[in-house]
């Protein structure tokens, strides 16, 4: 049923543009899905005084995760912290 709703054929395999375009699209979204949560960290629910990263590094935070090459320009425990600390 799944497969009927998103048009996805079980019998036809997949080609390698099919698959790349996928790929990259659903790592697009995901960057600019964690973007956005790092950018809005105030405005969610239970802030607990925390403050929304700079563009740049919300960016930077967000493709190294999606790409995992843990390569931060912080230290995730002294960047996104409660005001009051």
């Amino acid at each position: 049923m799944i497969y009927r709703l998103c048009g996805v054929d079980p019998d036809n395999d997949q080609r390698w543009p099919h698959y790349l375009g996928a790929l990259l699209a659903f790592s697009g979204v995901g960057v600019l899905l964690l973007y956005i949560v790092l950018r809005a960290q105030p405005a969610l629910p239970l802030p607990l005084g925390r403050t929304g990263l700079s563009p740049a590094v919300a960016f930077n935070t967000a493709v190294s995760f999606t790409t995992n090459t843990s390569w931060q320009i912080y230290s995730g425990e002294t960047t996104v912290r409660s005001a009051a600390s």
